[in-house]
């Protein structure tokens, strides 16, 4: 799996995310999310979807940093096993639009992130030295032309 698909769909989520945790706080007097809308409740549903969001944010900056790979991929596990507990055991948010596409996405970057995590090579080439392989057209002989060339003989008649 390539790294650019893998950001791609990062940002995607992100933007997914975004969307969830900001509809924990404008959507608290209507409902819409919540079976019992207080404002607590979602306080105690926006806390992993913050730290989900931060860890992606940063994946985004360092993206190869296996260390924030797989905390992203534990936290999205967290948050996609508190949303199920949440509408299926307790029953406090409502089974819609919104819970499902949160455990949709979460678990398809689950599995697109540890996807990516086995297809990467440990072995890549570390990027080399670069060499010199150009030469300056003013350097070794050019600075002192052959006398018998004809563009040194002309300049020499004219001078």
């Amino acid at each position: 799996m390539s790294p650019r698909f893998s950001r791609a769909w990062l940002t995607i989520v992100i933007i997914q995310a975004m969307g969830t945790f900001f509809m924990c706080y404008a959507k608290q007097s209507k409902g819409a999310h919540y079976i019992g809308s207080t404002p607590t409740l979602a306080r105690a549903h926006a806390l992993p979807l913050a730290l989900v969001l931060v860890t992606r944010i940063a994946l985004m900056f360092d993206f190869r940093n296996m260390t924030l790979q797989i905390t992203h991929i534990v936290l999205s596990a967290v948050a996609v096993c508190h949303t199920i507990s949440e509408v299926f055991y307790f029953q406090t948010m409502v089974y819609g639009i919104v819970s499902v596409t949160e455990i949709t996405f979460n678990s398809f970057t689950i599995v697109i992130l540890i996807s990516y995590l086995f297809c990467l090579d440990e072995d890549e080439p570390a990027p080399r030295v670069r060499q010199f392989s150009a030469k300056h057209y003013m350097e070794g002989t050019t600075l002192t032309p052959d006398e018998n060339d004809i563009n040194v003989q002309n300049y020499k008649k004219r001078m």
